[in-house]
């Protein structure tokens, strides 16, 4: 990523955070990942890795799990959480 990128992206992290739209995408987000069984899903495959290979650390998991539990996000999730950041983004353009 250039430099201009990455400070493009500092503002806008920096403008999620003000106006409160982080805080607000992320509890929407945990909400209704954990109404879609998607929290208790990723708990239980982990704890089937774990029983696996009891001596596994953080480090040793997260690779293995993360990008199941990134393509398990159903997908009613991910188009609402992704057209409400591209509403905010719209919004921060245009004014």
């Amino acid at each position: 990523m250039s430099d201009p990128d990455l400070e493009l992206r500092k503002q806008i992290q920096s403008h999620l955070i003000q106006t409160g739209t982080y805080e607000r995408l992320t509890n929407e987000l945990k909400t209704s990942l954990l109404e879609n069984g998607w929290i208790d899903e990723v708990k239980s495959t982990t704890i089937e890795e774990l029983k696996k290979n009891p001596n596994l650390k953080y480090s040793d998991i997260l690779p293995k799990l993360e990008k199941k539990a990134i393509d398990d996000v159903p997908q009613d999730t991910k188009l609402k959480i992704t057209s409400q950041l591209r509403e905010f983004l719209d919004t921060i353009v245009n004014t």
